[in-house]
């Protein structure tokens, strides 16, 4: 037995990631009795300068499956993913590679932290960058909520 290679990604979306691998044959499995995992972690930043937390999960792939999506990822991350193929015999895991999910639409901006300064001929505007990202923020836009005279 040896490990599970060609771990390539087919799909990459903001919030999930389709994998697909070498078929299972056999000659590969060297047991009609196996099991595939596939394990993936990624670590969040934690909020307000707290402590990052990495999120680890394993989860059992169907028998004969050479395909995985993963879902309900954070946009704009690092996942990394390894295989595990195991047998009555042991266990054998492939290379950890790693992904990077897409961007999506950012999270609010929190009321709390917009602060405005009247100005003679204008107004000065400072807020936070939002809690969720969910990328490189590149612009922001500012409209006005109702009418000014």
């Amino acid at each position: 037995m040896r490990p599970l290679r060609g771990l390539i990604s087919t799909d990459i979306q903001s919030r999930q990631l389709s994998l697909q691998w070498e078929n299972l044959a056999f000659n590969l499995t060297r047991c009609h009795t196996y099991s595939v995992s596939l394990c993936y972690r990624y670590t969040m930043a934690g909020g307000g300068g707290g402590h990052n937390t990495t999120v680890r999960e394993c989860l059992a792939v169907e028998h004969n499956a050479s395909r995985f999506t993963l879902r309900d990822l954070p946009p704009y991350h690092s996942v990394h993913v390894r295989l595990s193929l195991a047998n009555p015999e042991g266990k054998k895991e492939s290379r950890e590679v790693t992904f990077q999910t897409e961007e999506d639409i950012p999270g609010g901006i929190a009321p709390e932290s917009l602060t405005f300064t009247p100005l003679d001929d204008m107004i000065f505007l400072k807020w936070e960058e939002p809690v969720e990202p969910n990328g490189l923020i590149t612009q922001y836009e500012v409209s006005p909520w109702g009418h000014f005279c």
